[in-house]
């Protein structure tokens, strides 16, 4: 019998209404993900701007989703990528750390999303709905069979993160077939942090982003990528679309039916 735990969203009957989506269409919209992005990658942790490309190209091979609030504020955004099958990921923003060679025989098109951030004064976890509301609407139209999914823990120490992580590790990490390998200079494996002792503490920790993607079925890279250039610790989850219930998927799309 399985006895890993399950994680379980809350379903609300009507989607958040604070909130709207779109895709960026001119240069300014790319610009202000890039400021949101910005604010909370490195000015909101005293960090120094880097020269150049932060991205490595990735801002200019993507499409930018902008997610505003009812004044157009600028809530939330995320890049979005797609690949016509997994042979070409190696393109992407999760091949700079990961391994992907277990993913290169997907026959189908892969959906690549990264940089998610949220303002610190919206609703994290709302932002967070819409946004896979957006990315569920996004991959009917791509025909899209699996999603990466890039998400970032604050910091480059694991210690105030011991508790999610090793609730990552025990309940959802990938199968062998599918699993993100090591390709980076420093990580941290999820199996040296132990068993959690908290499950509540280890859910609280995870970031809202990375608590939807579970949700849907989502499994997770067997380490954490040390990203000393960002401040943070990257974790990459593979979403397999097919194993998502349908009524799921609707209620998801239902929530950004239409992009701007």
């Amino acid at each position: 019998m399985d006895t890993r735990m399950t994680l379980t969203l809350r379903q609300r009957e009507a989607p958040p209404r604070r909130y709207h989506a779109r895709i960026a269409a001119v240069p300014r919209d790319i610009h202000l993900a890039q400021a949101l992005r910005h604010l909370c990658l490195v000015a909101m942790r005293g960090r120094a701007a880097q020269r150049g490309d932060p991205s490595g190209g990735q801002d200019a091979a993507s499409d930018h989703i902008l997610i505003e609030d009812r004044d157009g504020a600028l809530a939330g955004s995320f890049r979005v990528r797609q690949f016509r099958s997994g042979r070409d990921l190696g393109d992407g923003h999760a091949a700079r750390s990961f391994d992907l060679s277990a993913l290169a025989a997907l026959p189908g098109p892969v959906t690549e999303v990264a940089e998610f951030c949220a303002h610190p004064d919206a609703d994290g976890s709302d932002v967070a709905q819409l946004a896979w509301g957006v990315l569920m609407t996004l991959a009917e139209r791509q025909r899209a069979c699996v999603l990466l999914v890039s998400c970032a823990f604050d910091g480059t120490d694991p210690d105030p993160h011991r508790e999610a992580f090793a609730y990552l590790r025990a309940n959802h990490v990938g199968s062998p077939e599918w699993l993100p390998r090591n390709a980076a200079a420093e990580t941290v494996p999820l199996e040296s942090l132990g068993r959690p002792c908290n499950p509540v503490a280890a859910l609280r920790g995870l970031p809202p982003f990375l608590r939807h993607t579970l949700g849907l079925g989502a499994r997770v890279s067997d380490h954490a990528v040390v990203d000393r250039t960002r401040d943070a610790l990257d974790v990459l989850a593979v979403l397999d679309l097919s194993r998502v219930p349908r009524d799921r998927a609707a209620a998801l799309r239902a929530i950004a039916p239409r992009l701007d």
